[in-house]
């Protein structure tokens, strides 16, 4: 089962921002969502767009 919850990477520790319900030594599979880089992505992708323009808005992203 899948569950999703916000971290923080600090210190090199994931922290969770809010209470999660595990038990100790429960191990887990981390994927990483950048939320300021997506924020970012989307913001510049017009209304109404192709993929090919959506392409180049991440690699811009990606480049800088």
């Amino acid at each position: 089962m899948a569950e999703s919850f916000e971290v923080v990477y600090e210190k090199g520790v994931f922290k969770p921002i809010k209470k999660i319900h595990l038990e100790e030594g429960t191990r887990a599979v981390v994927s990483v969502n950048r939320k300021e880089l997506l924020k970012k992505l989307y913001q510049s992708i017009p209304l109404t767009t192709s993929k090919k323009s959506i392409d180049e808005a991440r690699m811009d992203l990606l480049e800088t």
